[in-house]
């Protein structure tokens, strides 16, 4: 299970018993603020705690949605466009405008810790918004299992979320063509 700073203080009661459990591997430190009670936790959940204010999407909501197989190698957030910038290696950021950084958005509990992402509707949409982005087959694996889910989709939802978008009837007429 993942911590904060402020919850290992209350559960160990000091810094000095935060640095002595450290030293008996009672507790790991995974991120700055960021602790765990066993060495190996999801990086998901670990930059979700870190940054609560981030959204995934991209290539990480496609693989926490299950619509991927492909491991990213760099974890897709969206922040708002007046966010302060994330100099994490490993985290590639997305400036989004207020507007439509809510959109579409859910959580999804992982090791105790509420993950936030973008749904499967917004994220069809952002695959055909992005699609000269992402590799061929990365786009064709999802596109894929977006046919095979389709009937479980709210498309009412697809239609609301497109007159956020830049260019939404472009992307609705899309989705037509190549998802349905």
């Amino acid at each position: 299970m993942l911590f904060t700073y402020a919850d290992t203080i209350k559960r160990h009661g000091s810094d000095y018993q935060i640095r002595k459990a450290l030293a008996n591997k009672a507790l790991y430190k995974i991120d700055r603020g960021v602790y765990s009670d066993s060495a190996v936790v999801d990086p998901f959940a670990s930059i979700a705690l870190r940054y609560p204010d981030v959204i995934f999407t991209g290539t990480s909501a496609y693989y926490l949605h299950g619509l991927s197989d492909v491991i990213p190698q760099k974890f897709e957030v969206a922040t708002l466009r007046n966010a302060r910038k994330i100099t994490k290696q490993l985290i590639l950021q997305h400036f989004v405008p207020a507007e439509r950084f809510n959109c579409g958005k859910m959580g999804k509990q992982i090791d105790g810790v509420t993950v936030h992402l973008y749904d499967q509707e917004r994220m069809l949409l952002e695959l055909l918004h992005n699609r000269n982005k992402l590799s061929f087959d990365v786009y064709k694996e999802v596109q894929t299992e977006f046919r095979e889910r389709i009937d479980s989709m709210n498309y009412r939802k697809i239609e609301q979320y497109a007159q956020h978008m830049p260019q939404g009837r472009k992307l609705l007429d899309l989705i037509r063509k190549e998802v349905f």
